[in-house]
């Protein structure tokens, strides 16, 4: 039994540090894209609209009479959720990655657990102790000082308007926590979670197609090759939602949600490491000491409200 555990948490693991990847990877795909000069709102559209197509597949193959019938009464939570979720975070991060630079905004997306917890703070009344106050405040000076950080004279050329890209990017790491508080409420209600993606991403195609298809119709098919194109779609679709999403679906249980939490902050690492490599991009002292203070933040922030939780249980 023993090494059964062992068995899933390894694998658990395994399937975190892959998550991590994906996303990592989809934020330096759209960046690339942007500076190729695809529109943002079209990246949007065909993320979600692929999405739509391959969780929608997966569904009727592998879920097929395996899952609850989703109640009009939890509607409003599907589009909720979609709202903040894909439209507020999914747009607003598309936009801001295609201004600024891979190397801040995958910090500045760490953000997004300062605000869950403060959001529980908030809503669900869960308790701030000291030392979860001190690490919340050190993500928020070191998300200021990435914000604010002169840049690189090399980088210039990589972004458009680094600081305003930062903030949309920052402002859709509001929109994921207040997802991810949303998602709470019909968590507990006995759906599949691949099965509540599935219509998530229907309801955000469904408000995101009218504002933002026309910028798909404009698209120059000139731009890319037919082999980039391909890999372009394959990372939007699969690599960067609906493969990690199964991925989450697996490991958070295997290695329970402290553990997937603090694995998930190498994310931005890989993400800085590949757009160093791939992009071009170059680190600034400013930005290693940020990030240096925004993870020892988020850590004592997250262990610190776990602990908190665990004792109130």
């Amino acid at each position: 039994m023993q090494q059964v555990r062992n068995r899933q948490f390894i694998l658990g693991v395994i399937a975190t540090l892959v998550v991590n990847l994906c996303f990592a990877i989809g934020v330096n795909v759209i960046s690339w894209a942007g500076r190729k000069g695809i529109n943002p709102f079209a990246i949007s559209c065909v993320r979600n609209w692929f999405s739509v197509i391959l969780f929608t597949v997966y569904a009727s193959f592998f879920l097929k009479g395996k899952v609850k019938k989703l109640l009009p009464k939890d509607y409003k939570w599907i589009i909720l959720s979609a709202v903040t979720g894909l439209v507020i975070n999914g747009v607003a991060a598309t936009y801001g990655y295609t201004f600024t630079l891979v190397t801040h905004s995958s910090l500045i997306l760490a953000m997004a657990p300062i605000w869950m917890i403060l959001g529980g703070a908030i809503f669900y009344k869960e308790k701030l102790h000291g030392r979860v106050i001190i690490g919340v405040l050190m993500g928020m000076i070191a998300t200021v000082m990435i914000i604010f950080s002169k840049e690189n004279p090399e980088n210039e050329h990589l972004a458009k308007n680094i600081p305003y890209g930062d903030f949309f990017v920052l402002f859709s790491t509001l929109g994921y926590a207040t997802y991810v508080l949303i998602s709470k409420k019909i968590a507990t209600k006995g759906y599949h979670p691949i099965q509540l993606l599935k219509y998530t991403f229907i309801a955000s195609s469904i408000i995101i197609t009218p504002l933002c298809g026309n910028y798909f119709l404009a698209i120059n098919w000139h731009i890319l090759t037919a082999l980039e194109w391909i890999f372009f779609f394959i990372c939007l679709g699969f690599i960067q939602t609906v493969l990690p999403y199964l991925l989450i679906s697996y490991a958070v249980p295997a290695i329970g949600s402290l553990n997937y939490g603090l694995l998930v902050f190498l994310q931005p690492l890989f993400a800085c490491l590949i757009g160093i490599l791939f992009l071009g991009e170059q680190l600034t002292s400013i930005i290693i000491y940020a990030s240096v203070l925004l993870f020892i933040g988020l850590y004592i922030a997250q262990t610190a409200s776990a602990k908190v939780k665990h004792h109130e249980i």
